[in-house]
């Protein structure tokens, strides 16, 4: 949203510039403290460190790392047509300059780009990206004749109960006693 409001609102940029240096001034202390006793890390250097420890996730500098999140989104939260058919309609939204295109282009190329830099990778962080795929997606759905929507909204209706179930049986990863929860309530 931040981004967004600086491409939309540039006649303003005087004040958004003023904002970021007073934040950096306000925050300086803490952060070169950080610095200082190294509690503090680049973090495109500790992307690349390997851990011997624990299993890596694909880091930002491999294919894996960038199609990491794509297979979560196809695995967990859609299927295959449905993370297809959102992609595509995305393109053709931004494409069209329908209302608000910015804000979900941005919305999508931002946070996807923002977690596959990150080194921790987690299926969940993917969760808020949901949202900026399916609303250009029905709007496709619903620009159509009847003839054509009615079919498309009832496939994708059903691709959607699909995914819900792939999404609900994601809470076994996150919580594997959930069984033993649901019979005690």
């Amino acid at each position: 949203i931040f981004l967004y409001a600086l491409f939309e609102k540039r006649h303003q940029m005087k004040n958004v510039i003023m904002s970021i240096v007073l934040t950096f001034l306000i925050i300086s202390p803490y952060l070169l403290l950080l610095w200082k006793t190294g509690l503090i890390s680049i973090p495109f250097l500790s992307s690349l460190q390997v851990s011997a420890t624990a299993k890596q996730d694909p880091q930002f500098t491999s294919f894996q790392g960038w199609v990491y999140y794509a297979n979560v989104l196809i695995k967990n939260y859609f299927t295959l047509p449905l993370f297809i058919g959102s992609i595509t309609a995305l393109t053709f939204y931004a494409l069209k300059k329908e209302k608000h295109w910015k804000l979900l282009l941005i919305w999508s190329l931002t946070y996807y780009l923002f977690f596959t830099i990150l080194s921790n990778k987690e299926p969940r962080y993917m969760i808020p990206l949901i949202p900026a795929l399916i609303i250009p997606f029905s709007f496709f759905i619903l620009s159509q004749k009847p003839r054509v929507a009615i079919p498309l909204a009832a496939i994708s209706i059903i691709l959607l109960f699909i995914s819900t179930w792939q999404f609900i049986s994601e809470t076994f990863y996150y919580n594997p006693d959930f069984i033993s929860v649901a019979e005690t309530t």
